[in-house]
């Protein structure tokens, strides 16, 4: 099973964006009124999320019920990310609307920051 970075945009239309561990979007989608279960469903086809992100510094309620469904992390920047930033991060990337970006925005930040550990792991299991 595929451990996976999810990006996640709450509101009354939900925004996630789903990478592997390489970097690989796997899925960039929107949906409006997406419960939890409705997400849960939807990750468990894809693989196992290892790590949410947001793009808040303080994690929002559902990314914290989703990382407790898959017993996951949740990764918040120090501080909000801007426009600005989320248009940087996301510029090589197509999304349909605004939630998309800010999934897709924060799931980047977060491999961005871990990208180091991330290399690090793969070395260790190359060794292997």
């Amino acid at each position: 099973m595929e451990y996976l970075i999810v990006g996640i945009d709450p509101g009354n239309t939900v925004g996630l964006a789903v990478f592997d561990l390489n970097r690989k979007l796997v899925l960039a989608a929107s949906e409006k009124e997406a419960g939890v279960e409705r997400i849960v469903e939807r990750l468990r086809a894809l693989g196992r999320p290892c790590l949410f992100a947001c793009d808040v510094s303080s994690p929002h309620g559902l990314a914290l019920a989703l990382a407790a469904k898959f017993n996951a992390r949740v990764f918040c920047p120090e501080k909000n990310l801007t426009g600005e930033e989320k248009r940087a991060l996301t510029k090589n990337f197509r999304f349909e609307n605004e939630h998309e970006m800010d999934a897709l925005a924060s799931a980047l930040k977060a491999l961005n920051h871990f990208d180091n550990k991330f290399r690090q792991i793969g070395r260790a299991v190359g060794e292997l």
